[in-house]
């Protein structure tokens, strides 16, 4: 990823840029792993939403700095599978705008993340309402670990419905979620 924002940089960025618009576009799965120091992805760029239209599976592994996958701005209309683990700066997953882009989605895994409190974390901008819900339409797996702090999948007053749900697996997690 580093040479990738090398070339964008480069005096003949646009050829590149090109070229990179053509490469998110087709990639399919995204995975980042042991990057000590990020503290976001930057998926919130423009630059990166042609792979943020395309990519399936996203997983997130060693970063301990990082604080969500996404914020809320961020729209994974294509995401089946999301996966992330060993973050231990990550307070939550996602907010709930971007939780109501996961149509797609169909597993979810999360462990080892030392620090998150919910799965789905209320965006600061958005007043949601009671009568508002998000639907996991595809979601049949979910696997949630390791996860001392733990509180819930979200704290705040949104309906969630899970009817694809067939495997829902939590261990190591605070007493009150069993």
């Amino acid at each position: 990823m580093n040479l990738l924002f090398g070339s964008l940089t480069h005096k003949n960025s646009m050829l590149k840029w090109k070229v990179c618009d053509k490469v998110l576009s087709k990639l399919k799965r995204l995975q980042l792993k042991s990057l000590q120091k990020v503290i976001s992805i930057g998926l919130e760029q423009s630059w990166v939403e042609p792979l943020i239209k395309t990519v399936e599976t996203l997983e997130v592994f060693c970063c301990p700095c990082l604080k969500s996958v996404a914020p809320s701005t961020v729209c994974f209309s294509n995401l089946t599978s999301l996966n992330v683990g060993e973050c231990d700066g990550m307070v939550y997953l996602l907010t709930s705008s971007t939780a109501k882009s996961l149509s797609q989605l169909r597993r979810m895994y999360v462990r080892d993340c030392q620090a998150i409190e919910e799965i789905m974390g209320n965006d600061d901008e958005d007043d949601e309402s009671n009568d508002e819900e998000i639907a996991f339409e595809q979601l049949s797996d979910i696997s949630l670990a390791s996860l001392p702090s733990i509180v819930g999948i979200y704290s705040e007053t949104l309906k969630l419905k899970f009817p694809s749900l067939n495997h829902m697996k939590y261990s190591y997690v605070p007493h009150h979620l069993h």
